[in-house]
């Protein structure tokens, strides 16, 4: 498939709580760069840990 498609379907697939964008990033190297952009599209944050866990990350540029 062209890049172009791969973009649309991690697109759409990024729309969880996070998983799926971080499970996209340990399949291959092609995967995690085409997926990169929408990693953190959709995030869950439950709780304080993972409110500082996030904090932490926008302050460090994940």
């Amino acid at each position: 498939c062209p890049v172009e498609i791969w973009v649309l379907i991690f697109k759409y697939a990024c729309t969880d709580g996070g998983e799926t964008g971080r499970s996209l990033s340990a399949c291959s190297r092609f995967t995690r760069e085409v997926s990169h952009p929408f990693k953190n599209q959709s995030l869950a944050i439950n709780g304080q840990r993972d409110a500082v866990a996030l904090a932490q990350a926008i302050c460090m540029g994940y």
